[in-house]
Parts: C-alpha cells; structure tokens; sequence
C-alpha cells in the first residue's frame, strides 16, 4: 500500500498475475464477471424453461456467446447441451453430435446429387415404445 492508501503492485507482480486476470480469448466461467448480458441471460432461462424450446446462439468471434453458453449451463445442466462449431461442421455433424449427447441412435447415410448433398438416416430412440 501507498501512503496514500493505493495499491501499488510491480511490473513483475503484474506480469505474473495479467495472464490469470485478464483472458479475452477465454470465455468467463464465473458469472459474477459476466457484465451485461442480463436481458440475454433472461431470454435464455426462459427459453430452457418453456417445453419444446430451444436456443442458438450465433455472432461473431469474441462477443461472449461461449460464455453466455457456459454460465447458462450451470445454472440448468441437465436440460442443456453445448456444442462449439468449428469451420469444419455441417449441419450432419452438429445434429450427430447433439443426438448421441441424448442417446439417440442416428446412422446418417449421405449421397451427392446434382452439385447438392442430401442427407438422409435413421434414428432410433431408445427407451421409447
């Protein structure tokens, strides 16, 4: 402490500590350090509440979306499922993923046609009658 009561830190004690302090490539695990999206975070409670209901949430890199994603997972973990997209997905690949989260049998079976590629499979849920 100074004399004037202010935290005086060296530039060694801060360049030991910057890395664990400030992570903007990492998304933030804490939601007291989640400023701002309050009405989004709202929007998604209700959403998982309400049957049937489900959320994507898109834009563009470093906006929070991950972040967002993974507060809202602790608060309802087993009515959620998170998935990071990569260049590489196709939407057979987000599907696959998110239907073995939920053990959901899908073989998907997929053929070119015309410059197009169609997707097609069968799904089995198991447990049900």
């Amino acid at each position: 402490m100074s004399p004037e009561g202010d935290y005086v830190i060296t530039a060694s004690e801060l360049s030991e500590r910057l890395p664990h302090i400030f992570t903007p490539a990492a998304p933030v695990s804490d939601v007291r350090l989640l400023c701002g999206r309050w009405q989004v975070r709202s929007d998604i409670s209700d959403a998982i509440a309400r049957r049937g209901a489900h959320i994507v949430l898109y834009g563009e890199r470093g906006v929070g979306k991950s972040s967002i994603a993974k507060i809202e997972l602790q608060f309802a973990p087993d009515k959620t499922f998170y998935y990071s997209v990569s260049a590489d997905d196709t939407f057979e690949t987000i599907a696959t993923a998110m239907l073995q989260a939920y053990n959901v049998g899908w073989t998907p079976q997929s053929r070119s046609h015309d410059n197009t590629r169609r997707s097609q499979g069968s799904i089995e849920i198991h447990g049900v009658a």
